[in-house]
């Protein structure tokens, strides 16, 4: 087995599980993109205080690499939801949503199907009239 060195430090992990958390823990590919503005927003405001070097490496650092950095911590947050529960849940339940088998509940009234019948045989009686391809 080859050992490697390590290009990404403790320090660039902390910079990276911090940006994270600041994305709301989003993918490492959606992260990546995200870290040039989240970088230079949380340094703006005062968030983040990064040495350029480190800074440097953490806008360099490819997708699959902060995958494997947020292994841990994601290891560690696994089975806990930053989100609250049930929030989503209660407006899902109160939105009715209509499935094949209701379609006809409550059953249509009586002129609608009246009106239907109406166009069927117009429909029919004109065909008759018009044949296709004369």
């Amino acid at each position: 087995m080859r050992l490697r060195n390590r290009v990404y430090d403790e320090a660039i992990a902390q910079a990276v599980t911090v940006l994270w958390e600041a994305a709301d823990r989003v993918c490492g590919k959606r992260l990546k993109s995200l870290i040039p503005m989240l970088v230079d927003a949380m340094e703006r405001h005062g968030h983040l205080d990064l040495d350029p070097v480190i800074k440097t490496k953490v806008l360099q650092v490819s997708a699959a690499t902060i995958d494997r950095v947020l292994a841990a911590a994601r290891a560690h947050i696994d089975g806990q939801r930053k989100r609250r529960k049930g929030v989503g849940a209660a407006i899902r339940r109160s939105i009715p949503v209509r499935t094949f088998a209701d379609w006809l509940d409550p059953p249509p009234i009586k002129r609608c199907l009246r009106t239907a019948r109406r166009q069927q045989t117009h429909h029919r009686q004109h065909r008759s009239r018009y044949p296709a391809g004369t």
